[in-house]
């Protein structure tokens, strides 16, 4: 018996048009995944700290803002900014990142801030932190509310953000 092509080859278009579509989605998937995976390295995390914040009214300009590390990771002071203001945004002062001395705030080590100087000035453990830039002054006074961050400068992302009522 004699066998004939009947010229029937409809099944065979949607089995390479399947081979075709699973072909560029494995094509895409690789190129989007050599371009976005190499990013994933970049991403900066903050440090995660337990920190408590004290503000006292003093004297003049001897008001002072005080910042104890509890538990948790060092905050490398080259890469923070600390920015003190009343609740109302009515004045704010702004310190950091530092470039020299000391490098960290570690646990256990308070930080000490005066943020009514024409300058502001901080210190760790009474060593002056040096090489800070700073703007702005806040004198407040008992009774008053203050915001107070501390901002991880490369991730953007808080590290502390509360609000205290001085003493």
């Amino acid at each position: 018996m004699e066998e004939r092509y009947t010229g029937d080859d409809g099944g065979v278009s949607p089995v390479i048009g399947t081979i075709l579509m699973v072909a560029i989605t494995v094509i895409l998937a690789a190129i989007i995944a050599g371009t976005t995976l190499p990013l994933a390295g970049k991403v900066t995390t903050a440090p995660i700290a337990s920190i408590t914040v004290n503000a006292t009214d003093g004297p003049g300009t001897r008001d002072a803002v005080g910042f104890t590390h509890h538990g948790g990771d060092g905050i490398k002071m080259s890469e923070v900014q600390v920015v003190i203001s009343f609740e109302n945004g009515s004045s704010w002062t702004s310190l950091g990142p530092v470039t020299t001395t000391p490098e960290s705030l570690d646990v256990g080590e308070t930080m000490t801030c005066s943020p009514a100087l024409a300058t502001p000035a901080c210190s760790i453990d009474a060593t002056p932190l040096v090489g800070a830039s700073t703007s702005g002054a806040i004198n407040f006074a008992a009774g008053d509310r203050l915001v107070v961050r501390m901002v991880h400068s490369p991730s953007r992302k808080a590290i502390l953000d509360t609000v205290v009522t001085a003493s």
